[in-house]
């Protein structure tokens, strides 16, 4: 009760002596309790290796879901060895979770016998319904590259889990009828599977109604019910949806200062909750938007965030930010770190103007061999910029 906050608040101090008392003295399956509080560090200071002491002790004493954890702990530390005696351990006591893990392992290593021994153990712990194994070999037998392809066990295999209300199941059936190129397409009852997934909280199927409503796939377009369904998905942690809101209130709606800022806030929430795309997407508009009471710092913060997650034209914004803008004190060594990111991820605007770096020597020694090939790569490959700065440096 003190460690789930059931009747009295949570107090995880109280529930930590309580569950000590009980490993100690009554049973050492109780011990997997204190086990999970070092693991998480509740009420505790964290500490992997008191975990795995005492969920060792209780997975000595019979409790599979220690013997599991302990293979968890060791997978994360890619000690594979022993994480697969664990959960060997595990699935023997009947812990269907850990058979699936061990499947899963042997089908990672990508060897044919092993695949095979994988598909059997998945087809038996689907036997036995545990429909995350079902699932995993319905998408394997959709793998047109696959020489286990079989389009139709798949499908079977997604409607058992589905009616059975594993939903991942309903969604990953939505998905077929939307755009699988091996059964007829069928929006209508795309949103029918949707809608169950999205009912049991799988947000990703929340924003697949909104797509159907919004392009009207087999269904009158409806842009009030696209908008409640993406709003929705949006909200609890969605990016997709968040993205295509910004889209939406970007594009369709009347170009007014609040809807622009509308657009914004959705762009930054898709950013934030990780999507490249949204990041671009909220630089770029507020770039070209005045009179919201922007900062700089706002949108070199979305580019920023862009260029960390590996986006070429978000490391290209900042570096052109830090190499040109006066509220930036021209931090040209800086600026060199990320067109040089920018270039190497493929963006050739910012391989033109690294190379304009090194023809000025900015940061680094002058070199205009170097400025030469970037400028002709990027030229190449369609930046204006690089094209006109080229031209420049040969005449």
């Amino acid at each position: 009760m003190y460690f789930n906050g059931l009747y009295f608040p949570k107090n995880f101090e109280a529930a930590f002596k309580l569950f000590e008392v009980a490993c100690m003295n009554d049973s050492d399956k109780l011990c997997v309790n204190i086990g999970s509080m070092y693991e998480n560090g509740d009420g505790v200071e964290k500490d992997i290796k008191k975990a795995i002491d005492f969920y060792g002790r209780s997975c000595e004493a019979g409790e599979s879901i220690a013997c599991e954890k302990i293979g968890d702990l060791y997978f994360n530390d890619e000690i594979n060895g022993k994480s697969l005696q664990y959960y060997q351990k595990a699935c023997e006591m009947e812990l269907l979770s850990s058979c699936n893990k061990i499947a899963t392992n042997l089908f990672n290593s990508q060897t044919e016998e092993n695949i095979n021994q994988a598909i059997q153990i998945y087809n038996d712990l689907c036997e036995k319904e545990f429909f995350e194994s079902c699932v995993i070999l319905a998408q394997l037998f959709s793998n047109p590259s696959s020489s286990h392809f079989n389009e139709k066990q798949s499908i079977f295999l997604l409607e058992k889990s589905c009616e059975n209300n594993y939903l991942e199941g309903c969604e990953l059936l939505a998905t077929k009828y939307i755009d699988d190129n091996f059964i007829r397409a069928d929006g209508r009852v795309a949103l029918e599977y949707f809608e169950r997934a999205c009912l049991g909280n799988r947000y990703f199927s929340c924003s697949g109604m909104g797509m159907i409503y919004e392009e009207g796939i087999d269904i009158p377009k409806d842009l009030v019910k696209a908008i409640e369904h993406y709003k929705y998905a949006c909200e609890n942690g969605e990016p997709n949806s968040c993205l295509q809101l910004g889209v939406i209130y970007k594009t369709t709606m009347h170009n007014t200062s609040d809807k622009i800022e509308v657009a914004i806030n959705y762009f930054k929430r898709g950013c934030k909750l990780g999507l490249k795309e949204g990041c671009n997407e909220a630089g770029n508009l507020m770039l070209r938007t005045k009179g919201l009471g922007i900062s700089k710092e706002d949108i070199f913060e979305m580019f920023d965030i862009a260029c960390q997650n590996n986006d070429a034209a978000g490391c290209s914004r900042v570096g052109n930010f830090l190499k040109d803008d006066d509220e930036y004190k021209n931090d040209y060594k800086k600026a060199f770190k990320y067109l040089k990111k920018s270039c190497s991820l493929g963006d050739y605007h910012g391989c033109a103007n690294l190379g304009y770096m090194y023809e000025l020597g900015q940061s680094v020694e002058i070199d205009l061999n170097r400025a030469k090939l970037l400028y002709s790569v990027s030229c190449e490959k369609g930046s204006i910029l690089g094209c006109f700065l080229v031209g420049g440096l040969t005449q």
